[in-house]
């Protein structure tokens, strides 16, 4: 069975109908599913900026500060050690080579440390954050495709931005689509015809470690209507 549009025994004219049949056609155009994805992931990006840069941020302070990090844990331990030592006392005399193994990693690290490239390790450490980021970035952009927002005339925006809680972002993504109307014009040209679509609900919270480098955790959901 044919879906072809009929208009027969509207009382068009010829050229009325050659319009309302490009007036379809443009209608009835579609973006690719990786157009799709793009356009969701150029969204999402550029309203991530700020979130990214806290990221990148987080990893390089995170990374380098672990020579300080190992140094302060060698020297609770050689206080440690030096307090459970005991010249006179054969069953804590092992603690003298405990001292000088913790006194010899702090020196190592210390060496270690200071013969460290930083500003090249910081590129490979950018890079890792800028793919971590990537990743999560991209689900976020999958989910929007999901809730049916990246169509080729759909239009999102961000809207109740808050900022209440600890360095998070929360807020919702309004998706609008439009088609042309067959009959009303605007300036001589099919006039475009909104339809809301709903929202979805960002959030972006900020996780604080102490294992590894601070950052985000994305979540988004549809609301319902």
């Amino acid at each position: 069975m044919s879906n072809k549009k009929s208009y027969a025994g509207m009382g068009l004219t010829r050229k009325q109908i050659a319009k309302m049949k490009r007036i379809d056609q443009w209608n009835a155009e579609t973006n690719t599913p990786e157009q799709q994805f793009d356009k969701g992931l150029k969204f999402i990006n550029r309203e991530t900026i700020m979130q990214r840069n806290a990221y990148y941020e987080s990893v390089v302070k995170w990374e380098s500060e672990s020579f300080d990090r190992e140094i302060a844990v060698y020297r609770e331990k050689l206080a440690k050690a030096i307090i459970a030592s005991d010249p006179d006392n054969k069953l804590v005399q092992d603690q003298a080579w405990k001292i000088d193994s913790y006194k010899q990693a702090i020196k190592n690290q210390e060496e270690r440390k200071e013969n460290c490239p930083l500003a090249v390790k910081s590129l490979t450490w950018l890079q890792y954050a800028k793919e971590d980021f990537d990743r999560k970035i991209e689900k976020v952009a999958q989910k929007l495709v999901g809730f049916g927002f990246c169509g080729l005339r759909d239009e999102m925006e961000v809207v109740d931005v808050s900022n209440n809680h600890n360095r998070g972002l929360d807020f919702y993504i309004k998706c609008i689509s439009w088609s042309y109307s067959e009959t009303e014009m605007s300036f001589g040209n099919p006039k475009k015809v909104y339809v809301d679509k709903g929202r979805a609900h960002a959030r972006l919270v900020w996780v604080s470690c102490y294992d590894k480098a601070s950052h985000w955790r994305f979540i988004c959901t549809k609301k319902s209507k």
